[in-house]
């Protein structure tokens, strides 16, 4: 009998959020309410912060709100936009070794909203899938790419080194180790080279938001900045 009871309260709920979500299509506000509903949590007056939103939440919500992200997911793509709540990451310092008081022996580790996440997968997939299909990818690109690796790198480089000893000839080679590597992009350089290859304008504008105005907060064990 319990049972029972419990699958038609869940199918109820299911009937419910899903005309509620179909509804408020549209209005992302309210839409961003509903999910803090579901999730049990009490929804900001000003704010809703996504970033409380886990993973594991948002796939057991999916047959609920997959309609409503599908919607958001895709206004973020036709407008250009990418939220500004979703560039907002929350930095937390993972002691590594020696001394506990030097700040220099802490690793940053950025935490993004889930949300955010899923977009980049989705728009990562497309764009992945574009330059594939018109072969504007390096074959010496190994990073980021399924079925390649350093590993991969390191085979061809050192295939290259061993052909020029057996024809005697000598191997020049330097290495370099930038900290904070992606800090040092340019980013109007993966702009331009977007542009080259004939995205479409909306889609530049959708990547120059992604790259721009971000921001974060540390938080330490007890302190938030």
């Amino acid at each position: 009998m319990r049972n029972k009871v419990n699958t038609a309260i869940k199918k109820a709920k299911v009937s419910y959020y899903n005309s509620f979500f179909k509804s408020n299509r549209g209005n992302i506000k309210i839409t961003w309410k509903g999910i803090n509903t579901i999730f049990g949590k009490t929804p900001q007056p000003t704010k809703i912060h996504s970033l409380k939103i886990s993973a594991k939440l948002l796939k057991e919500a999916g047959p609920i709100i997959s309609a409503s992200l599908t919607y958001i997911v895709n206004l973020s793509l036709t407008t250009g936009i990418f939220p500004d709540d979703w560039k907002i990451a929350r930095v937390s310092p993972i002691y590594k070794d020696d001394i506990k008081t030097n700040p220099n022996n802490y690793r940053p580790i950025s935490v993004l909203p889930i949300v955010g996440k899923l977009i980049e997968r989705i728009v990562f997939n497309q764009l992945y899938g574009f330059l594939m299909e018109h072969d504007l990818l390096a074959d010496a690109q190994s990073g980021f790419r399924p079925c390649h690796s350093t590993l991969t790198a390191l085979l061809d480089i050192t295939d290259d080194w061993f052909s020029n000893m057996d024809n005697g000839l000598l191997n020049g080679v330097l290495f370099l180790d930038l900290k904070k590597a992606f800090d040092t992009v340019d980013h109007e350089i993966p702009l331009r080279k977007l542009q080259l290859y004939r995205v479409d304008s909306t889609s530049l504008k959708w990547f120059q938001s992604y790259l721009t105005d971000r921001k974060e907060r540390t938080v330490c064990k007890w302190l938030s900045i």
